[in-house]
C-alpha cells in the first residue's frame, strides 16, 4: 500500500487510480492502470506499508480489549530512484 504524505498539511492519503491531493491541494498523486505504479507531483513524500503486516495485525484481533498493538513495517522514501522503482515524478498535476 502506498500512502502520500504533505508535510504543510500533514494529510496522509492513500493512492487510488483516480487522482488524489492532500488537504490543501500540494502533494498529488495517483496509481497507473496497472495499480502497481504510480505517478506523483514529486511534492511530500512517500510511505509504503508492507501490505502482509497489515492483514496480519487486522485478521489477528489488535482491536480487540487488552491486546497490543501490532507492529507493521512501513518505509518513507524518495519519490524515484532505486528505493522506490515503481514511482514516475510528472510536476504537472
Amino acid at each position: 500500500m502506498k500512502l502520500l504524505f504533505c508535510p504543510y498539511c500533514s494529510d496522509v492519503f492513500k493512492l487510488s487510480t483516480r487522482l488524489r491531493s492532500c488537504n490543501c491541494g500540494t502533494v498529488k498523486g495517483k496509481y497507473l492502470a496497472d495499480r502497481h505504479k504510480a505517478v506523483v507531483n514529486g511534492k511530500g513524500m512517500s510511505l509504503a506499508f508492507n501490505n502482509r503486516d497489515v492483514f496480519h495485525a487486522y485478521h489477528n484481533g489488535f482491536w480487540e480489549e487488552g491486546n497490543m498493538t501490532r507492529p507493521i513495517e512501513c518505509w518513507a522514501r524518495p519519490h524515484d530512484g532505486k528505493f522506490n522503482p515503481n514511482t514516475e515524478i510528472d510536476e504537472d498535476l
